[in-house]
């Protein structure tokens, strides 16, 4: 009887060890792990991760920038009749602007010109695309008053072949 009261009070003294040491180790094991602090120089501004878009040769953060590529490509842009409206903020003051980009457009990837039977009118094409765009540039090309158009110019990344 006296050996089973030692068993009892040795095992709940053990219970109690484990438990106290389980929760030191873990009180200080938090309190060392906080690392580093953060140096708020080393933070970079949130705008430079929304995609940059250069219009006429001014850059505007362009937000729907996915989106304006699948419209972009998936409609055709040959045609006299095409019309996107894109929707912008100034990279610098945060004004809100618009773009018409209306009328026959000529639609360059790595200055290759795509032609009306281009690769890219699939959603697998798009998508495959858009990670790979370095950055996109609309300027207006006057040739005769009668040949005027946009060229929507689109850059990939160069470490990355396109199919």
């Amino acid at each position: 009887m006296i050996c089973q009261k030692f068993l009892f009070k040795k095992s709940v003294f053990f219970k109690f060890l484990f438990l106290t040491i389980l929760f030191f180790s873990n009180t200080f094991s938090k309190s060392f792990s906080q690392g580093k602090k953060i140096v708020l120089k080393e933070v970079e501004v949130e705008e430079k991760a929304i995609p940059v878009i250069n219009i006429l040769n001014k850059n505007y953060s362009f937000k729907e920038r996915d989106k304006f590529i699948k419209l972009l490509l998936s409609n055709k842009f040959w045609k006299n009749n095409f019309f996107i409206k894109i929707n912008l903020s100034s990279f610098d003051n945060k004004s809100l602007y618009e773009f018409d980009l209306k009328g026959e457009t000529i639609v360059k990837i790595n200055s290759k010109i795509l032609s009306k039977k281009h690769k890219y009118k699939t959603y697998r094409k798009i998508k495959n695309l858009i990670p790979k765009i370095k950055n996109i540039r609309v300027y207006y090309y006057k040739k005769t008053d009668t040949l005027n158009r946009f060229i929507v110019e689109i850059k990939t990344k160069k470490d990355e072949r396109m199919d």
